[in-house]
C-alpha cells in the first residue's frame, strides 16, 4: 500500500505492555530494559535501535561504534533531569531566547539541510518554530510534532529516546548543555516522517521547508536562469515577506571569498542605490550567514576598500553600515558577484503581513485513469496573492523498513494538469489560467484575482493507477477560501463531462487571434471565426481548435454554414481531438449560431517540443434555400426551341454555379406545354442534393443511373436540382448534355382534329391493288408521346381488308402490348369507311422504332 508508510507514523500513540522480543532489541541501558517505566511512552514504531538509526556503515566513526556496542539510546528526562526542574517535569521545554548558532549540527549525522530549515524558519519568528509542537510539554515523555505530509497537516509522535555515543548526543544539539535540547526531539521526528535518521539526510533544505510549512517553494539555479529574472524574483518576494535563502556549493572555489565551506545563506533584502556624487547604479543584496561560520570578504563586504573612498563614509550613511556589520552580523554583496559566488537562489514563499494572516485549507481528492476532479472556492474580496498547489505522494515517504516491500521502486510521479476558470452570473465560466508538469508539489500562484466563485478542474494522468488514484489539494492565500469538492454532474450534458471544453472555450474567445472568413459573393463575415492554438498561451499544455459562427449585435447579414477539412502531418507531441487516425483529417460543419472546439493536449514532458502542419479547405454556404430568381439572375441560360419548326418556347434551364457547387433551374412559363427534360451528368466529385425544390414537377420514372435526370414540368412551373460538392479537398468537375421534348399538357381528345392532323401532317399510303391505285389511304403521324394511323377508304363500291403486324420498340398499344395484329376492314358494305389506331410512347427519351408488315386486297 503506496500510504502504508505515512499511516504508520501518524498512527495514534499506544501506551501498554512492552513486547519482551522488541525490548532485548533496543539500544538502550540494561536498567532500562530491567525498568520499563510504563508510564512513560515507548514508540514501537520508531523504537530506540539501530533500525530507526540508519544504514551508517560508510560512517567510520558510527560503524566503529556500533561494533564496539557504544551507541546507547537515552532518554532525555534522564539527561536532563536537573534542567527540567530537578523533577523530570518536562513543561515550558522550548526556549525562544537562544540564538541562532547555539544549534550546532552533528559531528555523525549529514543533517545539515534539516538544522538549516530550522534556523531559516526561527531566524524569521521563533513562533513558526513553536508552531511545529503540537504538545510543548510532556510528563509522559510523548511529543507530538505536525509535519505537512503530501499537503496534509500529520501528527508525527515520538518518544524522548534519542542516541548519543556515551555522553556525545549523536544528532544536532545545543551548544549550551543546560537548554534542554527540543531541537533533537524535533530532529527525531523528522527522522521518523522519512524512515530514518540517515534517510533524513541529504535532503534539500527547501524540501525540508515543504514538510514543515507546506508553503509553495521555488528555486532558481543561477546556472540556468537570467540575472534579469532572478533579480524581479527577488524583489517580488522580499516586498511578500517570503523567506529567501541561497547556498554557496562545493562545485565553486569560493575559498578567497567566504572563510569556510558551503553553507545556507538567508537574503534580507535587494536594492539599486546611485552612489553618492557619481552617476554610477549598483544592485545589491543583504544577506546574512545564519549559522556564523563564513566571512564575506569580497567587495562590499566589511574588508572591502570601498567603504575607505572619498565618498565611503555617505555610503555607510546611506546603508546602514553599523547597524548592518556590526548590530546584525550582515553584509552586503553586489547583485553580480551574487549570481556568481552562489548556486541558487531559494524562496519558501510564506507570507508575511500586518493585516492579513495567510490561511492553509486543504482536500482530499480522487479521479480514476482518463477522469477528472472538481473542486470550488470563493474569494470574498480582491486577493493579492493565492496558491493552489496538487500534492502527490512524495517519493521519499513511499517506503517501509520492510525491504520486501517494492512500492517505492514501482511508484512514479504521474504529470498533474490544474485549470481555474471564474464562475461567472450565468453560469458560465471564465477562462484564468493553467499549470502542468510531472511534480511531487505543482503549484498555480494567482496574483489579484477578483471577488467571485471559481472552479478548479484537476487531471491526473495516472502512470500507476493500480497503486494510487487519489492526491492532496490545497490552497494558501490571504483570505479563508473554503475550498470544496464540486459536482460533476452540473457540467454533463449530452452524455459527456464538458467542463475542459467550456473552460477552453472561454479561453479561446479572449484569444485576439481570430482568424475570420470572407465569402466571394457576400464579402467580408465578421461573426465566423476560428482560433487554433497549440496551447492556452500563458503556460498551459491544452490548446484548443475553436470555431464561432454567431451573430454580432452590429452584424444584419445571413449567417453561413461553414464546411472545412483540416488535413495535418508532422504532428509532434500532441493528441488532438475529433482527428481521424488514419487520415490524420478533421472534418468541420458548423451551422448558424452554433460553436465547437477541439482539444489539442500536449504529450510528453514540460522540457518536449510540440508541433503541427497543416492544410485547410474551406467551403461557406447558406442555410436558406437558393430561390428560383436568385437562379435566372445570375445563371448560365438555355432556350428551349424546336430548331426544325423554327419553334422558340417560355421555356428555360438556367444553370448557376456557387461555393457549395451547381444549382439547376427548369423553368416552364408556357400556358398550355409541358417541358420534358432529360440531363445527362459527367460528374466529378460531386453528389445530388436530395429534397430539392419542386414545383409542379414531377420524375417521369426513377433514374437509370445516378448521372441522369429526366423531369416532367408542367406549365407555369419550375423544378431546382442541386448538385452539392462532395469533398472540399478534391478537384471539382461538371459536364452535362441538355435535351428537351414538349408536349401539350392534355392529348388531344377530339377524334376529328387528329384526323385532320394525320391527313395534314402525317406519312401518307396510297393503297396499290393489282397494278391500279385506289382512293384508300392510311396515314401515320406522331402527336407528343403518341403515333396515330389513320385508315380510310373512299371507293363507293370496293372493299378495304387488310392486316397489319406492328413490332414496335419503346412503344405499346392501350392494352400494354408491344406486338400487335391489326385486322381493318372498311368500306361501302362494311361497317367503317375510316379506322383510326393510336400506340403510346412508354420512355419519351429513350430508342424508339416501329416496324411492319402489312397484307391487303381490294374488292
Amino acid at each position: 500500500m503506496i500510504l502504508s508508510h505515512i499511516n504508520t507514523i501518524t498512527r495514534q500513540p499506544q501506551f501498554g505492555e512492552f513486547d519482551e522480543e522488541l525490548i532485548q532489541s533496543l539500544q538502550i541501558s540494561s536498567k532500562e530494559k530491567e525498568t520499563r517505566r510504563e508510564n512513560l511512552f515507548l514508540d514501537k514504531d520508531f523504537p530506540p535501535c539501530r533500525k530507526s538509526l540508519g544504514r551508517y556503515d560508510d560512517v567510520k566513526e558510527i560503524a566503529q561504534h556500533e561494533q564496539d556496542n557504544l551507541i546507547t539510546w537515552r532518554r532525555l528526562v534522564d539527561v536532563y533531569y536537573d534542567t527540567l526542574n530537578g523533577k523530570g517535569d518536562q513543561t515550558h521545554i522550548f526556549d525562544d531566547t537562544l540564538q541562532l548558532d547555539d544549534l550546532k549540527e552533528s559531528p555523525y549525522l549529514q543533517n545539515k539541510s534539516f538544522l538549516h530549515a530550522i534556523r531559516l524558519l526561527y531566524h524569521q519568528s521563533p513562533n513558526l518554530v513553536k508552531s511545529l509542537f503540537l504538545n510543548k510539554n510532556s510528563e509522559s515523555s510523548l511529543y507530538q510534532f505536525r509535519f505537512y505530509l503530501n499537503g496534509e497537516p500529520k501528527t508525527v509522535s515520538i518518544d524522548d529516546y534519542v542516541p548519543y555515543h556515551q555522553d556525545q548526543m549523536i544528532g544536532i544539539y545545543m551548544k549550551n548543555k543546560n537548554t534542554f535540547p527540543w531541537i533533537s526531539l524535533l530532529e527525531k521526528a523528522w527522522a521518523k516522517v522519512c524512515g530514518s535518521y540517515e534517510k533524513s539526510a541529504h535532503i534539500h533544505t527547501l524540501e525540508v521547508l515543504k514538510y514543515l510549512t507546506n508553503v509553495p517553494t521555488q528555486m532558481l539555479h543561477h546556472d540556468y536562469s537570467e540575472p534579469d529574472e532572478i533579480w524581479k524574483v527577488l524583489c517580488e518576494h522580499i516586498k511578500s515577506g517570503s523567506m529567501i535563502f541561497s547556498s554557496s556549493g562545493n562545485e565553486r572555489s569560493i575559498s578567497e571569498t567566504h572563510s569556510n565551506g558551503a553553507q545556507i545563506f538567508s537574503i534580507c533584502d535587494a536594492f539599486e542605490i546611485i552612489i553618492p556624487n557619481t552617476d554610477q547604479k549598483v544592485k545589491l543584496v543583504k544577506m546574512k550567514d545564519l549559522s556564523n561560520q563564513t566571512d564575506w570578504t569580497g567587495e562590499w563586504s566589511s574588508r572591502s576598500n570601498i567603504w575607505s573612498q572619498q565618498n565611503g563614509e555617505e555610503l555607510k550613511q546611506l546603508l546602514s553600515y553599523q547597524k548592518v556589520y556590526e548590530e546584525q552580523n550582515q553584509y552586503y554583496i553586489s547583485f553580480d558577484d551574487y549570481i556568481s559566488y552562489y548556486n541558487s537562489t531559494c524562496l519558501c514563499k510564506m507570507h508575511f503581513s500586518k493585516h492579513s494572516t495567510f490561511q492553509r485549507e486543504n482536500l482530499r481528492l480522487s479521479h480514476m485513469q482518463g477522469s477528472f476532479a472538481l473542486a470550488r472556492f470563493q474569494i470574498h474580496q480582491k486577493s493579492q496573492k493565492t496558491y493552489i498547489n496538487v500534492h502527490q505522494v512524495n517519493q521519499r515517504l513511499v517506503i517501509n523498513n520492510n525491504e520486501e516491500e517494492k512500492n517505492q521502486q514501482n511508484y512514479e510521479i504521474s504529470k498533474a494538469r490544474i485549470i481555474i476558470g471564474k464562475i461567472l452570473n450565468n453560469g458560465k465560466l471564465d477562462y484564468l489560467k493553467c499549470v502542468f508538469g510531472v511534480s511531487e508539489d505543482l503549484v498555480m500562484e494567482l496574483s489579484g484575482i477578483e471577488s467571485g466563485a471559481y472552479l478548479i478542474y484537476i487531471e491526473m494522468e495516472w502512470v500507476k493507477p493500480d497503486l494510487i488514484t487519489s492526491f492532496v489539494l490545497s490552497s494558501y492565500s490571504d483570505q479563508v477560501l473554503g475550498l470544496e469538492a464540486a459536482d460533476k454532474n452540473e457540467y454533463y450534458k449530452d452524455g459527456k463531462y464538458m467542463i475542459l471544453e467550456e473552460l477552453m472555450k472561454s479561453c479561446a474567445v479572449k484569444n485576439e487571434k481570430k482568424r475570420t472568413y470572407y465569402e466571394n459573393q457576400k464579402g467580408h463575415v465578421k461573426s465566423l471565426y476560428k482560433v487554433i492554438q497549440m496551447t492556452d498561451g500563458q503556460g498551459g499544455d491544452v490548446g484548443y481548435i475553436y470555431y464561432s459562427n454567431f451573430k454580432t449585435s452590429q452584424e444584419q447579414q445571413e449567417l453561413p454554414i461553414l464546411q472545412e477539412k483540416l488535413i495535418f502531418k508532422d504532428i509532434k507531441n500532441l493528441k488532438i481531438q475529433g482527428l481521424n487516425s488514419e487520415t490524420l483529417e478533421l472534418e468541420i460543419n458548423l451551422k448558424p449560431n452554433s460553436d465547437i472546439i477541439y482539444l489539442i493536449r500536449k504529450l510528453g514532458t514540460p522540457q518536449e517540443s510540440s508541433s503541427y502542419k497543416f492544410a485547410n479547405y474551406t467551403r461557406l454556404t447558406y442555410d436558406a434555400e437558393i430561390t428560383p430568381d436568385e437562379i435566372r439572375e445570375k445563371g448560365k441560360k438555355f432556350i428551349v426551341s424546336d430548331e426544325q419548326k423554327g419553334i422558340q418556347y417560355n421555356q428555360n434551364v438556367y444553370i448557376l454555379q456557387n461555393e457549395d457547387g451547381f444549382s439547376f433551374l427548369f423553368d416552364n412559363q408556357e400556358t398550355t406545354k409541358v417541358l420534358l427534360s432529360r440531363v445527362i451528368l459527367n460528374i466529378e466529385n460531386l453528389a445530388e442534393q436530395k429534397n430539392a425544390s419542386q414545383v409542379g414537377s414531377q420524375e417521369v420514372s426513377s433514374m437509370h443511373n445516378s448521372n441522369e435526370w429526366r423531369l416532367r414540368i408542367l406549365p407555369g412551373q419550375h423544378d431546382i436540382k442541386h448538385l452539392k460538392i462532395i469533398d472540399i479537398t478534391k478537384k471539382t468537375s461538371l459536364k452535362y448534355s441538355l435535351n428537351f421534348k414538349i408536349y401539350d399538357v392534355e392529348p388531344i381528345s377530339d377524334q376529328n382534329l387528329i384526323i385532320e392532323k394525320c391527313k395534314k401532317e402525317g406519312k401518307v399510303h396510297h393503297i396499290e391493288f393489282d397494278g391500279r391505285k385506289y382512293d384508300i389511304f392510311y396515314y401515320n403521324v406522331m402527336i407528343d408521346d403518341r403515333q396515330y394511323w389513320y385508315f380510310e377508304n373512299n371507293e363507293a363500291e370496293k372493299e378495304f381488308d387488310a392486316t397489319f403486324g406492328m413490332n414496335m420498340q419503346n412503344f405499346e398499344d392501350d392494352k400494354g402490348q408491344t406486338e400487335v395484329q391489326w385486322e381493318i376492314k372498311i368500306g361501302p358494305k362494311s361497317e367503317h369507311k375510316t379506322a383510326l389506331k393510336t400506340l403510346y410512347m412508354k420512355e419519351p427519351f429513350e430508342k424508339s422504332n416501329i416496324s411492319y408488315t402489312s397484307s391487303y386486297m381490294v374488292k
